[in-house]
């Protein structure tokens, strides 16, 4: 085992996941809003994307029991334990309906993250599955990881902690399998946007970004790889490192990692609503200024008589106008999630 105690780290992982939970809570709640309702109103069933709302909602549940979970067995294990070593006691029966469900709530949340990444690569690929294919393998030994580090628990004999050698070959392929889905979705997030915007130069057509937010096609690359692979990738390798390690810090890392899961999820979410919102404003704006020219003349006579007289040039709308060329009817610009 590491220098760390297994009590302090306990009692210092309880206390960064409860600063970390209130951040997450921030962001699912803003998250959610922007699934379930529109223009503050619910949104028709047949409008949800049931998958996310539902995966979302599940990896909530899992934070949020973990949190309570170790919450309470803090009060168990520091306040009213009896005995002076409780702490030790509390944490190191392996086989107790405590620990074994406080391992579910973190193998399964981050199972359920990992499969927001793997579904969302899918959407952005058009639903294709052999862009997605290594991902979902990973994902799979990841679920049938999770299955048989709970039936060890259960059946553990004696002391032990969550990274104890009967459980390691099979937790130690688990947080490698998270690392490895959390690189190969955001670099192939990362490729399908720079395909997009590729194809859009090429048409000679260009996302239209708000005056307000000048960005360029890698400052968004940049938000997209931070948001929703950098955080989470650093924890997954520290979470690892400790883990093989046999390190006691790896209940800090594990806190810090469930919260990073949630909250990248969530800024998936959110960015891109703010980018189709954006979007969504520029053409209603278009919209209502091509209304207002539509059908002025480009000539105007001075007096009548004074010239002769002209024929009106055909209307022309602010979008022609400004363009000066037919511009194709399909727009590659949006990318379809959530």
């Amino acid at each position: 085992m590491g220098s760390l105690p297994l009590a302090e780290s306990r009692l210092c992982a309880l206390v960064l996941e409860g600063i970390l939970y209130g951040f997450y809570v921030i962001t699912f709640v803003c998250a959610e809003q922007v699934l379930l309702f529109s223009h503050f109103k619910p949104k028709p069933a047949s409008e949800l994307n049931i998958p996310v709302v539902s995966g979302t909602i599940c990896l909530f549940f899992m934070i949020s029991g973990h949190f309570a979970l170790g919450f309470y067995r803090g009060f168990r294990a520091f306040i009213f334990s009896p005995f002076l070593d409780g702490a030790f006691l509390e944490y190191t029966h392996v086989p107790g309906w405590l620990n074994v469900t406080e391992t579910a709530f973190i193998l399964f949340g981050t199972v359920v993250g990992n499969w927001i990444l793997v579904h969302r690569c899918w959407v952005l690929w058009n639903k294709s599955w052999r862009w997605v294919l290594a991902p979902c393998i990973l994902w799979i030994g990841c679920f049938f990881c999770t299955i048989r580090i709970i039936i060890l628990e259960t059946s553990f004999k004696g002391e032990g902690v969550f990274n104890s050698k009967e459980i390691m070959p099979y937790g130690t392929s688990f947080w490698a399998a998270s690392i490895l889905i959390n690189i190969s979705t955001t670099v192939l997030t990362v490729l399908r946007i720079w395909l997009i915007e590729e194809a859009n130069k090429r048409l000679g057509l260009h996302i239209n970004e708000s005056n307000e937010f000048p960005k360029s096609t890698l400052h968004y690359i940049i938000c997209i790889t931070v948001e929703t692979g950098l955080a989470y990738t650093l924890t997954a390798i520290a979470t690892f490192v400790t883990y093989v390690t046999q390190n006691n810090s790896v209940y800090i890392m594990i806190s810090i990692e469930l919260s990073a899961i949630g909250m990248a999820c969530d800024l998936i979410i959110l960015r891109a609503h703010r980018r189709h919102k954006r979007i969504l404003r520029q053409r209603q704006t278009l919209d209502v200024e091509s209304n207002l020219f539509r059908g002025v003349v480009d000539t105007v006579p001075f007096t009548a008589g004074s010239i002769e007289p002209t024929t009106p040039a055909e209307p022309k709308n602010l979008e022609a106008a400004t363009s000066g060329t037919s511009r194709p009817s399909g727009k590659i610009e949006e990318i379809p999630y959530p």
